[in-house]
């Protein structure tokens, strides 16, 4: 494994499991960290949190080439609401997937 990407996961895995009560992923397709690593390490990071019990409302927004479109897709198909190329909607998303968790009382 790469140095950013060990960066990447322990970056991931501090932020979701730490105490923010969502998180909002944004991702701007790099050299270093392409498109499917980065979507890997978050759906990983993910996996590992709701096995410990964390459930937290999370969104992706990714920016680049047509690359983004099947890390999107990955995500997606992992129970992660993601968007490729809009930075705006995932942010409204976020907001609502928040609101809805703290209703259902699933949030502190």
């Amino acid at each position: 494994m790469r140095v950013e990407e060990e960066t990447d996961r322990g970056a991931e895995s501090r932020a979701y499991g730490g105490r923010c009560q969502g998180r909002g992923i944004p991702y701007w397709h790099t050299i270093v960290i392409p498109p499917m690593v980065f979507a890997t390490l978050v759906a990983e990071t993910v996996a590992q949190a709701k096995e410990k019990g964390i459930h937290k409302p999370i969104v992706a927004s990714l920016v680049g080439d047509v690359e983004v479109e099947e890390a999107a897709e990955y995500l997606y198909d992992r129970g992660i609401v993601a968007y490729p190329y809009r930075t705006e909607l995932p942010v409204a998303v976020l907001g609502a997937k928040y609101a809805w968790s703290r209703a259902a009382e699933l949030l502190s």
